[in-house]
């Protein structure tokens, strides 16, 4: 049970975190535009333009990437028509 409890915080924390970016999208595309983005308990922890690059520095902070919100910021918003 214990196991299960911590399983939905972290989804939780995740929602929260990916509502906070949809929210923000603009104030941080103005700050961080055509870069990926590292959210953690609604504010961006770590910025790079590679996303391996990315994923290093945050392992290096000890934080577990599939657990964070990730995100490229584009410079527009656009729309894939199929």
């Amino acid at each position: 049970m214990e196991e299960e409890a911590q399983i939905l915080e972290s989804l939780k924390a995740f929602e929260k975190d990916f509502l906070w970016l949809t929210e923000n999208k603009e104030a941080v595309r103005k700050e961080y535009k055509n870069e990926y983005v590292a959210v953690k308990d609604g504010k961006v922890i770590e910025t790079d333009k590679k996303l391996d690059k990315l994923i290093k520095k945050l392992k290096k902070r000890g934080e577990n990437p599939a657990e964070l919100v990730i995100k490229f910021i584009p410079e527009k918003d656009f729309v894939v028509i199929w």
